[in-house]
């Protein structure tokens, strides 16, 4: 915010962005005071633009250069507002008061005018996916001239710029593609991308992300599809056990005697969070990557909402890990976080061949459940093309996602204290490969209970399983 000019001797302060303001100049009388910086946040936090340098009083008799009571000593200029500059490639919500307004121009007990009320600064706010307002209040306004005697003009207000409206010609605001999906604008037209149904004017966001033709749901066999709803140019790929006639017809792209094959993929629940580690459990994680049917590099999501991102945290650990575990099988892996579960169906695309559920340290049941529920189409998708969901934990709440997915039944997840020995129930499973038995738990271990399905591979003294695979059955 400005400063205001004060008395007939220091004026308020100028424009500040970022950097401090200048000092005012001295014309004989005293010196404006110079403004703070601006500030610029990227947390949630009160934002204010700063004070920048404002000028002094006027020197106008003799003998020049000596401050004195003759002097006229006009009135300061107001400070001009800051700026405040935000912009994000996520969500941005802005609550309370954003003060750029401009100060008050100082008062004149002499002869001299009253100073001018400063320029009121901006305000830049840049959200990619969505912007919330109605809780922000902001100030731009220009600054009052001083009014004792011969008054200052008033500053003029500042600007409020915002993202682009729904016409711009530009993916901005909660849009999924331009102009178009989203909370704020229209639906999109078919072929558009999209993260949900209510994006498409059809109603129909395929597993590709992208608005499909209304046809691709109608129930009914129309001309270009190979079985009901499904494959053909236009539709998703058919499941397993429908009808196809090219590769590209099927969900697993593969297509024997005019029938979709099914691929099932596995699913991995590791009760170890990779903060701490050690071999052998550093090869549990590499082979539950190398479980997927994908012969080349392999396309890694992880879901990191709740997750320590640290540059030392779980999430980079696991990253560091499944790199150097593929390096030594000679493979090669791409990654990508997944921060925000409702954008699932445009970040889980038919390329990815590993979800990875990071320990969601910070998580509460609620969210981690309604993320579970928006992954349970996604990750049916990923198992029936052969693969693999990976959830690792220590003895957080994540394994409510794949609760709630229904992908798998867990009542919880006690934690397994450090350096436990823990027994490999099945030595000859590919997920065991090269590990001990029986092995050291490292810290950030915990056991699973209300299991249902799959198969054990790990487990404590006491028999409650650690390490559990499941072989998705269409």
């Amino acid at each position: 915010f400005g400063g205001a000019g004060v008395g007939d001797d220091a004026g308020g302060g100028g424009a500040g962005h970022l950097t401090a303001g200048e000092v005012g100049d001295d014309s004989g009388g005293a010196l404006g005071t110079g403004g703070s910086a601006g500030i610029a946040y990227s947390a949630l936090m009160t934002l204010e633009g700063g004070s920048g340098g404002g000028g002094g009083s006027v020197d106008d008799d003799t003998p020049r250069g000596t401050a004195d009571a003759d002097d006229d000593g006009g009135g300061g200029g107001g400070g001009g507002g800051g700026t405040v500059f935000f912009q994000t490639s996520g969500r941005l919500v802005v609550t309370g008061r954003i003060d750029v307004g401009g100060g008050e121009g100082g008062d004149s007990t002499c002869s001299g005018g009253d100073g001018g009320g400063g320029s009121g600064g901006t305000v830049i706010l840049d959200a990619g996916r969505f912007m919330d307002l109605t809780e922000a209040e902001f100030d731009v306004a220009g600054g009052f001239g001083g009014d004792d005697g011969r008054r200052g003009g008033n500053g003029a207000d500042g600007e409020i710029a915002l993202p682009g409206d729904c016409t711009d010609g530009v993916t901005n605001q909660d849009e999924t593609d331009v102009d178009c999906g989203g909370a704020t604008c229209g639906a999109c037209a078919d072929a558009l991308r999209c993260d949900v149904d209510a994006d498409c004017t059809s109603a129909l966001c395929g597993r590709d992300a992208v608005c499909l033709p209304a046809t691709c749901g109608n129930g009914a066999l129309d001309a270009g599809e190979s079985d009901v709803d499904c494959g053909g140019a236009t539709c998703d790929g058919c499941l397993g056990g429908l009808a196809c006639t090219v590769f590209s017809d099927c969900a697993s792209e593969t297509c024997a005697a005019g029938i979709c094959e099914a691929q099932p993929g596995f699913i991995e629940l590791i009760g170890h969070d990779y903060f701490s580690s050690n071999p052998d459990v550093d090869r549990i994680l590499g082979n539950a990557v190398l479980r997927t049917r994908e012969a080349g590099s392999i396309e890694i999501v992880i879901y990191d909402e709740f997750a320590d991102t640290s540059p030392d945290g779980e999430v980079a650990r696991m990253e560091t890990i499944i790199t150097d575990q593929l390096a030594a099988a000679g493979r090669t892996a791409t990654f990508t976080r997944l921060s925000d579960s409702t954008r699932t169906t445009s970040v889980l695309t038919p390329s990815v061949d590993v979800f990875v559920i990071a320990e969601q340290e910070d998580g509460s049941t609620g969210p981690l459940r309604a993320a579970g529920v928006a992954f349970t189409g996604p990750l049916t998708d990923l198992l029936q093309r052969g693969g693999v969901v990976l959830s690792t934990h220590d003895s957080d709440p994540g394994f409510e996602v794949l609760d709630a997915s229904g992908l798998m039944t867990i009542d919880s997840a006690p934690s397994v204290g450090t350096g436990n020995s823990l027994t490999v129930v099945v030595p000859g499973a590919p997920l065991m490969a090269g590990v001990a038995s029986p092995y050291l738990a490292a810290n950030g271990s915990c056991s699973f209970t209300g299991i249902t399905q799959g198969t054990v591979l790990v487990e404590t003294a006491a028999g409650n399983p650690v390490v559990v695979e499941v072989e998705f059955e269409l």
